[in-house]
Parts: C-alpha cells; structure tokens; sequence
C-alpha cells in the first residue's frame, strides 16, 4: 500500500526530541483521529520502534481521559449507618459553601436562625451541637443562647436543617464574598417576614467578612 504520507513518517522518524515527537503525535492525533492510527499501522511494521512508542503513547493519553470520566462522584454525607436516617441535611451534609436554617420548634413558639458554613456544614453543625451540649459555650450564637433558654426551663424542643442556597465565598479578584453577602439578605428577608421569630441580630449585617483573610493567608508570596 503507498500513501503521500511518507515524508511526514520520516520527519517522525528523525525527530532528535521526544517531546517534539509526543507533541506532534497527539497534535495529529486529535486532528485525524482514526484515519491517523490507520496510516500509521500502514506506514510502519510491527517490528518498528515508532509503531511501538506511538501506540503507548496514545493507549496512555485515553486512559487518562477514560480516568477523568469515571471521576467519582463527590461524598455527600458521611455519617454512620446507624445515624444515616438521622442526617441533619438528609443525606447532604457535607455541603459546602451553604447558607442554612435552623428551625426551633418548643411550646414557646418557633424560631429560626439563619448561619453559613464556608466549609462543610457537618463541621459548622458539629460546633452548634458543642455549644447545645456543654455550657460554657452557650453564648457562641444566637442560637445557642436559645436552645440553653429553653433547656434551664426545662422545656423540649426540636431542631430541624434545611440549606437556603449555595455560593462562592471570597474571590480575591473581585474582592467579594457572595456567600457572606448571601446570608445578610436571607437574615434580613426573615426580619422582614416575621421580626420575633427570627433570632439573628441586626448587628449580623455589619458582620465582617472572615474569608477574606482565609484567602490572603492561602495566597502564595511572590
């Protein structure tokens, strides 16, 4: 079989640098696709060292993509399997970058508490269930300052989770955090709709940021 392609097969053969020859043969590679391994098994014999090394290196580059797209999907939840009916987030509470809603229902009424997790919400849920277990942390949030309200009366109550949304936290281009801005307008949609049921502060819409200087720390000196 002859083909025009034989000058292209020589300059393959003489090239001095591997990596010209793995650059060229993935360029021509992606661009004739299976016309190109067609030519290539008709242009060099099997005992051919190029018919060898390009066709490792083309088995190697799809099996890199063939790993990128059986990718696992991300963990949702982590908790045990005696627990898993017991998910704060049903199943999801490995979130991150959330703004939450924690429902507290007793014989008082029922109030709500709006809180972000820039993280994971199971550790952000781990440090309310610390402040609801042990006392000398019961004024780390609005929240707890209830819960141990109702708990020195003596009264039940029960707490449920919900996500109100997911965003972006700090971006050092934009000098932004969406999800800090994110959690003051779902606080303030909650004073608007009902002002006792709410147990966050006004003070929360002049909170600072934190993530901000997360970000800075993370960021590499020239």
């Amino acid at each position: 079989m002859t083909t025009n392609y034989g000058g292209f097969f020589f300059f393959l053969a003489v090239l001095p640098c591997r990596r010209l020859l793995v650059n060229s043969v993935r360029l021509f590679g992606d661009l004739f696709g299976s016309a190109f391994l067609l030519l290539r098994i008709a242009n060099f014999s099997s005992r051919h060292r190029l018919h060898k090394n390009v066709g490792a290196i083309i088995k190697a580059q799809n099996s890199k993509i063939k790993r990128k797209m059986k990718k696992p999907p991300k963990k949702q939840c982590n908790c045990t399997r005696k627990y898993k009916g017991n998910c704060p987030l049903k199943g999801k509470c490995l979130s991150e970058a959330v703004v939450y809603q924690a429902n507290v229902s007793s014989s008082k009424g029922c109030k709500t508490y709006v809180g972000l997790a820039g993280g994971k919400f199971k550790e952000r849920y781990n440090n309310h269930v610390k402040s609801f277990t042990h006392k000398k942390y019961k004024n780390e949030t609005e929240l707890s300052k209830h819960i141990w309200s109702l708990k020195d009366n003596n009264v039940k109550y029960d707490i449920s989770w919900e996500t109100i949304l997911k965003s972006n936290t700090f971006r050092r281009k934009t000098g932004m955090c969406n999800l800090c801005l994110e959690e003051k307008l779902a606080i303030l949609n909650n004073k608007k709709a009902d002002p006792n049921r709410s147990l966050n502060k006004r003070t929360e819409f002049i909170s600072k940021c934190r993530h901000g200087n997360t970000a800075r720390k993370k960021k590499k000196p020239p």
